[in-house]
């Protein structure tokens, strides 16, 4: 978490973007804490997550003046579209909700979440990348790539 912390600040200052995340610290023990995961795999990580961030903006683009709808609406087709895309990460539920919540009349870009999300996935997998296959302790980060073998998004 720190590692995102500080190459949000760096990244994202410059850029004059706001956005830290909170539903990356429930990612992060997903990654860590559960390596082995079906939940935790990069496929699932970073594409419950985008597709989330994407799904939350879409929708609260869609129903602007109303954030009581456009909320549970964007959760619950994101919930859906990371099954069908077998991308099923819980926080990405959370993105999901941020995102549809976000106050469209911001003068920054529309899907600027999207952008922010998808660059701290790819610096938390970075992190876990390192952290996890030098550690002598535990057997390598991922176990799979794409999803463990035979696993389907409605068998836990």
């Amino acid at each position: 978490m720190l590692a995102l912390t500080g190459f949000h600040q760096f990244f994202f200052h410059f850029a004059h973007i706001d956005l830290l995340i909170a539903s990356f610290g429930a990612s992060a023990v997903i990654l860590y804490g559960v390596p082995d995961s079906p939940l935790g795999t990069p496929r699932a990580f970073v594409g419950g997550m985008v597709i989330s961030a994407v799904v939350g903006c879409a929708i609260r683009n869609a129903i602007k003046d109303h954030p009581w709808l456009a909320i549970p609406l964007a959760v619950a087709l994101s919930i859906i579209l990371m099954e069908v895309t077998r991308t099923v990460h819980p926080p990405g539920g959370a993105v999901a909700f941020i995102a549809a919540m976000q106050r469209p009349e911001r003068p920054v870009a529309e899907f600027q979440i999207v952008v922010a999300v998808f660059l701290d996935c790819l610096a938390m997998l970075v992190v876990a990348f390192i952290v996890m296959n030098l550690n002598p302790r535990t057997p390598g980060y991922p176990k799979y790539w794409l999803g463990s073998r035979g696993w389907k998004p409605w068998q836990w």
